[in-house]
């Protein structure tokens, strides 16, 4: 069998430091090469690449070499819902999705 096909698949995981991104990439990482993702610096035992997904270039660039993503990275609160909390995770989102649909 040829090395190329052996090679496990990429899972970027966004919200790295949330709750739910630790418990998943520890369940996932015997099918997936993990890469996990946030905003603020988080220790972990798999590659971790920190970025702000409301900037398109850096999403771009955690999202090189992604085989799937599982996005779980937003503000969950934020006094300042409106102009904050909102727009960022919108467009976050919007980011993640659109470096996916590049990516192919």
């Amino acid at each position: 069998m040829a090395e190329e096909s052996r090679r496990k698949p990429t899972l970027l995981i966004t919200g790295a430091g949330g709750m739910i991104a630790p418990t998943l990439a520890g369940a996932l990482k015997d099918a997936f090469t993990m890469r996990l993702t946030d905003v603020v610096e988080v220790q972990t035992e798999h590659e971790f690449l920190q970025a702000d997904l409301a900037d398109s270039s850096a999403v771009g660039r955690v999202m090189e070499g992604v085989d799937a993503v599982i996005h779980l990275g937003a503000l969950t609160w934020d006094m300042d819902v409106h102009t904050r909390m909102i727009p960022s995770n919108i467009v976050g989102t919007y980011n993640v999705f659109e470096s996916a649909r590049i990516a192919g």
